[in-house]
């Protein structure tokens, strides 16, 4: 029997005040279950990246609930939604967000600084790295890397702490067409092996042909 991971209860999110004000998420409810891909569609400007990063906790709602694993989440909390972030959620973006400065093996372990993670930290980046199969690039920094290496670091980065759940926002985006495939098969693996909750924003319908469930949003709203 499949478990709710979470639940948003209509949610409203605006932005601008007066004439400018937009209406970027509209008495949205939305739910997914543990182990659940979902790809969430809809032209620019629809509302797709705000109900991503309410998800994530990276954006507070105006109005509305949010249930994760069963217990309602203080969205207004910076704090506490800061610490609900460092231990269920793995951010996975368009332009891979790596530090160029940083070696490969330091940028997968950003998430580890900030969580409470037992054993030891290098083995947990090896292993991740090798499962993603840039072992061999941890000495390396982003900017020797390909687009689909960059972008497979990113991921690395984004499982290393154990997350419940991956948001990838358009993580296809600057990737060619091959690599954009072998990132989503990627997806598709963790997803199924690990039982990690995926949810993907995404404007290509090839991309959200990998999920089991496509939502689309209009104009705030899910349709």
């Amino acid at each position: 029997m499949s478990e709710k991971l979470f639940e948003l209860n209509n949610v409203t999110k605006t932005y601008g005040k007066g004439d400018g004000i937009v209406h970027a998420l509209n008495d949205v409810s939305f739910t997914a279950e543990k182990g659940e891909s979902v790809a969430i569609m809809g032209k620019s400007g629809s509302g797709k990246s705000t109900l991503l990063n309410i998800i994530g906790g990276l954006d507070m709602p105006d109005n509305g609930e949010y249930i994760f694993d069963g217990k309602k989440l203080p969205v207004k909390n910076l704090t506490k939604m800061a610490k609900f972030r460092r231990y269920n959620v793995g951010f996975v973006v368009q332009h891979f967000a790596l530090i160029n400065e940083y070696s490969v093996y330091q940028n997968i372990a950003l998430p580890l600084r900030y969580s409470k993670h037992s054993g030891s930290v290098k083995d947990k980046i090896e292993e991740i790295a090798e499962r993603l199969e840039i072992a061999d690039k941890l000495r390396k920094t982003p900017v020797q890397l390909s687009g689909g290496q960059a972008q497979r670091v990113a991921i690395a980065r984004a499982l290393v702490h154990d997350p419940k759940m991956i948001l990838a926002d358009e993580p296809t985006g600057a990737l060619d067409e091959a690599t954009g495939k072998s990132i989503m098969e990627l997806f598709t693996q963790i997803n199924k092996e690990n039982g990690t909750t995926l949810i993907v924003v995404t404007h290509d319908p090839g991309v959200a042909e990998y999920c089991e469930r496509t939502v689309v949003m209009k104009d705030g709203k899910i349709v």
